[in-house]
């Protein structure tokens, strides 16, 4: 190709072209063609029986490589290029339910974890990414070579273990034969699957009423966020005598003074007073965010989106929110990661972050993917 072009290639086919230091050195070239891809997972190889490309009668062996179902899913989330809501999940998982009931079958395992479906399919591979999506390829082979099931159970077997590490959501310390991780994988290993230590570009994207960013992080990681909030604009509302930035203030202190509550409090049953604190805590939160919601329909602004929420369950029932709300459909969570969007003019904190990030819309061209 490079031949044919008269030295025009591009650099990657360049790169390629040098693999194995120009094919002298065979047994390089994956691992050079791999570092010139620049791949986001890495590649795992597997030994498997295959016919011999001479001789159809001959069986061979060959290490066939192949992407771990887990560690796509994981970086595909962490990454935003696919997003599934909690209302998406909670429509697919009740309809199968349904349909279940009605013809008296056993409801699908993960209906009560409200799991993302994934599947596996197999067909010819996908070359181009015109369209969305929806289907990612984790091992190809050419049908030429296959000895059918021989071929197919080595591989098969791995990406078994894989996909129950996806769905119990918990990285593995130990590989399918049992040797401990080493590496990246060891880093992390037996922690929570999507609990993202980073800040993307993904993260931030439209909202659903207009054009102002967004920030959407997971539950831990929104925490962390939170009290860099506050950190942040406690400094700023000495700086400013801006009413937005105050009230912005006040907002973030009610709303980490209820995390605080909460996380402080046993995780299920809770005493009056502690009940009464995260009542308090969040009416407050609630009543500062009532101001800044007529503040921005006053100046015509985009952000700061009214919001309702019943907080008497809690004093009523004396039941903390962390066992039926916050991690079922996190729609309290959900309100502080809005809270990107009511950063005013003069605060320069998520514009800092915006800066650091360069957002990049087009990460929206990801929001039907299918799975």
């Amino acid at each position: 190709m490079i031949v044919e072009s008269r030295g025009s290639a591009s650099a990657l086919t360049h790169r390629l072209a040098s693999a194995g230091c120009r094919g002298r050195y065979p047994n390089n070239v994956p691992r050079d063609i791999n570092r010139a891809l620049q791949l986001p997972v890495d590649l795992h190889y597997c030994t498997i029986p295959v016919r011999s490309e001479s001789d159809r009668k001959t069986e061979t062996e060959m290490r066939s490589p192949f992407i771990m179902p887990h560690e796509l899913y994981a970086y595909l989330m962490d990454s935003g290029k696919i997003r599934v809501t909690p209302a998406e999940l909670e429509d697919y998982w009740e309809h199968l339910a349904a349909r279940a009931r009605a013809n008296q079958l056993p409801i699908p395992t993960g209906y009560d974890k409200r799991a993302v479906p994934l599947g596996m399919y197999g067909d010819d591979a996908r070359y181009n990414t015109s369209g969305d999506i929806a289907r990612y390829p984790v091992w190809t082979l050419r049908e030429f070579i296959c000895l059918g099931a021989r071929t197919w159970n080595p591989i098969m077997r791995i990406l078994s273990w894989s996909f129950n590490i996806i769905y119990f959501g918990v990285y593995p310390t130990f590989n399918l034969d049992g040797v401990r991780l080493a590496g990246a994988a060891a880093k992390v290993a037996g922690t929570k699957m999507h609990n993202i230590p980073f800040l993307l570009p993904g993260h931030l994207h439209d909202s659903t009423v207009g054009n102002y960013p967004c920030l959407t992080l997971k539950a831990h990681s929104g925490r962390i966020w939170l009290a860099y909030m506050h950190e942040c604009l406690s400094h700023e509302k000495k700086a400013s005598a801006d009413d937005e930035v105050q009230m912005a203030y006040l907002v973030v202190h009610h709303l980490a003074t209820w995390f605080h509550v909460m996380e402080t409090s046993p995780r299920r049953k809770v005493t009056p007073e502690q009940a009464g604190k995260m009542m308090d805590a969040g009416m407050r939160f609630l009543k500062v965010h009532e101001h800044l919601v007529y503040y921005a329909s006053q100046h015509h602004l985009l952000r700061w989106k009214a919001f309702r929420h019943i907080l008497e369950d809690c004093e009523m029932w004396l039941e903390s929110p962390r066992a039926t709300h916050c991690f079922r459909d996190e729609d309290f969570i959900g309100q502080w990661k809005k809270l990107a969007q009511g950063s005013g003019s003069n605060s320069i904190v998520i514009v800092r972050f915006f800066l650091l990030g360069g957002v990049d819309t087009k990460y929206n061209k990801f929001n039907r993917c299918h799975l």
